[in-house]
């Protein structure tokens, strides 16, 4: 049980800490949990270019020819899903190449990784 001086003081320390205010500051803080993006929410991350996701999505839907809506979904989340897909090689590269103090790399990480890519593709 917490005693009253213990509950006034977390009222009090509370106050300090009321997370992000500014849109700027709550659009980097919505990243924080970002980790791969492989299952984020949106298909586009922060640094990748909205016209070569658009060019990827134009050639792969052009080349299906989807003649229904329910085409057109499947479609769409091909494309979606094989965008993050062509993510795994540079997550991979960036995992084995990371500075480690002990010089091995985080085979939790890269296990990990391989493991989303495998529950995507099937």
């Amino acid at each position: 049980m917490s005693t009253v001086a213990q509950v006034a003081s977390n009222i009090l320390n509370a106050q300090h800490s009321t997370g992000p205010r500014t849109a700027e500051t709550k659009a980097i803080s919505s990243q924080n949990s970002l980790k791969h993006g492989l299952t984020a929410k949106t298909v586009l991350l922060p640094g990748e270019d909205p016209a070569e996701y658009q060019s990827f999505s134009d050639h792969i839907i052009s080349d299906l020819a989807p003649a229904t809506e329910v085409e057109s979904a499947l479609a769409r989340e091909l494309v979606d899903l094989q965008w993050r897909l062509l993510r795994v090689p540079t997550l991979e590269a960036r995992i084995l190449s990371a500075d480690n103090p002990d010089g091995i790399p985080d085979f939790r990480a890269l296990n990990n990784i391989s493991l989303h890519a495998s529950r995507m593709k099937r």
